[in-house]
């Protein structure tokens, strides 16, 4: 399953911020590339609750969040 977010990027004072507004997460780094990617792997960690107890689907739409349907594993798609 692909989760699709909306991903906002921010300049701060020592660096970026990356926010997913759709789960109300937010990350940092020196970079807004590193930001994203930080982003991404807290979304993951985050979800991976939800998916081993069967409720990740339910989760998702309770957020508004976009899935995609795949052989895969939990996959994040993050998107400006």
């Amino acid at each position: 399953m692909q989760v699709v977010l909306k991903r906002s990027v921010n300049q701060v004072k020592n660096g970026y911020l990356a926010r997913a507004p759709q789960l109300r997460l937010t990350a940092y780094g020196p970079s807004a590339e590193l930001a994203s990617k930080n982003l991404e792997y807290l979304v993951a960690h985050y979800l991976r609750p939800f998916e081993r107890g069967g409720s990740l689907e339910r989760e998702l739409a309770a957020a508004g969040v976009e899935k995609r349907e795949g052989e895969a594993p939990l996959t994040i798609l993050l998107l400006d």
